[in-house]
């Protein structure tokens, strides 16, 4: 029994020593533990110049257990530091390499003065992520388009709740754009010949002014949130739910069944559109609706189309096809169509069917 109790002492003492063995060299360790991860601590603050760091300690001994780098990029207080950020930035400041500025600025009460003309005057091209910032006002402005003709992405503040008429109007840098829940008006011609290329509404949306994606030419994706209940989204074309009439589209749009009108310049100057059907389920096209479209080559009428308004199809340069179902449609002006004359007298005697151009006439096949 002496030897067996021996035995088990010997034993306890050998795996207290290897149990301390294995503990922490660290002199704040008092016991041996395992190491516990706590959170990242920024060491280095990034900056545009510099990546920064983070170290991952020991939550019981401070050990510095891992560390990495971030990407240089800087999140900016003061107005004031925004050029210098600007001048020592590692990105050329190009489309291709544009300078990532993040801003969390308090009570902006302009925009233009406070952020866009010291981009525009360091000419260089930015990534804006506003979400942080707060302003003395829930509209959202930049004093005039061009203004923000250097920015190729922004996220809007969290606290925008509109977007101005022509805040962005021809920023044909500005690829994408975040617009965040509880925004509930975007103005007339707020993106107008910009170069989106894929727009998210947010379900808190309720009214969307005319012209706010037109002229849009790189547009190819028109999402709505499915919680919204005045707008929604279907084949790539924006709709307003209760009259099912499409406000807007893009050279990706497929025109669903449900839709039974087509509002003004809902397709102007989409300049990638190649083809067109206007479903059975339509009954007006509305004015100057796909004005523009220089690369739309044919284009099928619906039987449910009663009139096609001023211009609908003016200065579509390369329309060579256009195929009636309905005898009876109203085509408002010579001007709806190129050579509309032309395509209006031969109708109003052929009828249903396709009709084609050829140099300044069309003719029915």
């Amino acid at each position: 029994m002496r030897r067996i109790l021996f035995r088990n002492m010997i034993f306890a003492l050998i795996t207290g020593m290897l149990i301390l063995s294995t503990g922490c060299d660290n002199p704040a360790a008092n016991t041996a533990h395992v190491h516990d991860a706590g959170q990242w601590h920024i060491t280095h603050a990034a900056t545009f110049t510099a990546k920064g760091e983070q170290e991952l300690r020991c939550t019981v001994c401070g050990e510095v257990l891992d560390t990495q780098e971030g990407d240089p990029q800087l999140v900016i207080t003061n107005s004031d530091d925004l050029g210098p950020a600007i001048s020592s930035a590692t990105q050329a400041g190009t489309t291709a390499d544009p300078i990532p500025l993040i801003l969390a600025l308090e009570n902006v009460t302009n925009w233009n003065t406070t952020l866009f003309s010291v981009i525009n005057n360091a000419n260089k091209y930015v990534t804006l992520d506003l979400s942080a910032c707060t302003m003395t006002t829930t509209a959202f402005t930049t004093g005039g388009g061009s203004n923000a003709r250097m920015v190729t992405s922004i996220i809007l503040p969290n606290t925008t709740v509109s977007i101005s008429n022509r805040a962005f109007e021809y920023c044909s840098s500005l690829t994408s754009v975040t617009i965040p829940d509880g925004v509930t008006s975007i103005g007339g011609d707020a993106f107008f010949g910009s170069s989106l290329t894929s727009v998210t509404i947010p379900e808190s949306v309720t009214s969307i002014g005319t012209g706010a994606f037109y002229y849009c030419i790189d547009l190819t994706n028109i999402t709505v949130a499915s919680a919204n209940t005045v707008f929604r989204s279907e084949g790539n074309c924006l709709i307003y739910i209760s009259s099912n009439m499409l406000i807007a589209g893009c050279k990706t749009s497929v025109i669903p069944d449900s839709v039974t009108s087509i509002r003004n310049y809902a397709f102007y100057y989409c300049t990638s559109l190649t083809s067109i059907t206007i479903p059975n389920s339509v009954t007006i096209i509305g004015q100057n609706a796909f004005d523009s479209c220089t690369s739309l080559t044919s284009v099928t009428i619906g039987n449910s189309v009663t009139s096609i308004g001023y211009a609908a199809f003016y200065y579509c340069s390369s329309l060579t096809s256009v195929t009636f179902l309905r005898a009876d449609t109203t085509i408002a002006t010579d001007t709806c169509f190129n050579n509309g004359a032309s395509l209006r007298s031969a109708y109003a005697t052929g009828g249903i069917g396709t009709y084609t151009l050829s140099g300044t006439t069309w003719s029915k096949n």
